[in-house]
């Protein structure tokens, strides 16, 4: 492949990804391999994901390296309201990733370049369900892209550091009635979009000639929201919300137990109590002007183990697992996402075409805890649904990675 083709790769897949949907507010499936060894990768891997996983990794990676590819997600779940099981709608996710890295100074300094999902979630509940509930949420939908370009430098031969900023779109739509007096349902749409900015910093250390120790801190990126809500009572309003997305320390020790045996460990705190509460402001509206919700959500953290083997000059195979705890307790739940910790079990496969070109595959299942949602029992002056018992939560992954350096 000579490199027009592959700039033209790595460019398709960057204008497709202004396209995707994602599903769950935290996205992890960033490559094939990452999504095959359960994300632990930040003591460095061999390929151009290193400017997501770790960009201080790239120091290991000599010349120029570019990925790109997909993860494919398809998710299910059903939510018990007033004793009555209604399912989720079936729905399909990709959420695509483009890497680079490039040797700026020989054996000194590297460019590296990440585009993936950082973000996202997709519910959407049947009209049929009760009334009660429709008031909170009947769908809601969380787009996003992170770009990063980083800088890398070996700062000696066993140590390595890099930085560089975040840029996140993020857009969400948030679909819910209102019930209004005379049991008239007020239909409400709302939808905004944010450009928000924060930074990367990590870290590589050899601890040992087998042993590789990573850090990362990705920064918090505060979001002013605008848009519009439509519906009630009647026309567009304009409408503002501000987020701020979590922060997150990253850690991992990547083991190479022989030439061709690998063995990682993660671990990722996620700052999920910046998120307080969710206000839509809509000072133009005559009749509501402020929707409020609050969320009060924890800090977690994510636990992650992978392996991979080289079985032969062109084959490897990898496989993962992760324990994701909830930032959402079940007092604090609702029905924008399920509630519940997660688990999930990736096997992967890596096949070499030629010296420079390398195709990998993942498969991952997802299955989350049967929880409740509680946070709308009780409120004065609001409809009450009950307890909320959200169960059969599961999500198949399929993920495709080409890689190519040279």
């Amino acid at each position: 492949m000579n490199l027009r083709g592959v700039f033209c790769l790595f460019c398709l897949c960057c204008a497709t990804a202004q396209k995707i949907s994602a599903g769950g507010f935290s996205i992890y499936e960033a490559s094939a391999k990452g999504n095959a060894m359960g994300g632990a990768l930040l003591g460095g891997t061999d390929d151009a994901s290193n400017a997501h996983y770790n960009p201080a990794a790239m120091t290991e990676v000599s010349g120029t390296a570019l990925m790109s590819g997909a993860t494919f997600l398809w998710p299910s779940a059903t939510a018990e309201i007033k004793g009555q099981d209604y399912d989720l709608k079936s729905l399909t996710f990709v959420l695509p990733h483009a890497y680079s890295s490039t040797e700026l100074l020989k054996d000194r300094l590297w460019f590296g370049f990440s585009m993936h999902v950082p973000y996202g979630t997709g519910t959407e509940y049947p009209m049929t369900m009760p009334a009660e509930a429709r008031f909170y949420s009947t769908s809601t939908y969380m787009e996003s892209i992170e770009v990063s370009p980083t800088l890398a430098l070996k700062v000696t031969d066993d140590f390595s550091l890099a930085a560089g900023p975040r840029i996140i779109w993020t857009k969400t739509t948030i679909r819910q009635q209102l019930l209004l007096p005379y049991h008239y349902e007020g239909i409400l749409k709302h939808q905004t979009e944010a450009v928000g900015y924060g930074f990367v910093v990590s870290g590589l250390y050899h601890i040992t000639d087998k042993l590789d120790f990573g850090l990362v801190y990705r920064s918090q990126v505060p979001e002013d929201s605008s848009g519009t809500s439509y519906g009630w009572p009647t026309g567009a309003y304009d409408l503002d919300a501000l987020v701020t997305l979590p922060d997150s320390w990253e850690g991992g020790l990547n083991y190479h137990v022989d030439k061709d045996w690998d063995i990682g460990f993660a671990a990722i705190y996620t700052g999920w109590s910046s998120y307080r509460r969710l206000t839509l402001k809509m000072p133009s509206n005559p009749m509501l002007q402020t929707i409020s919700s609050y969320k009060s959500w924890d800090n977690v953290w994510r636990l992650c183990l992978g392996s991979s083997y080289q079985l032969s000059k062109r084959w490897s195979v990898m496989g993962g697992y992760v324990y994701d705890f909830s930032p959402i307790s079940e007092e604090m739940g609702d029905l924008m996402m399920p509630v519940g910790d997660r688990q999930i079990l990736s096997l992967g496969a890596g096949y070499q075409i030629t010296d420079s070109i390398s195709v990998l595959l993942s498969y991952s299942y997802l299955f989350m805890q049967t929880s409740r949602a509680n946070s709308m029992m009780d409120n004065p002056g609001r409809p009450d649904p009950g307890s909320i018992r959200f169960h059969d939560c599961d999500a198949h992954m399929l993920g495709l990675s080409i890689d190519v350096t040279f």
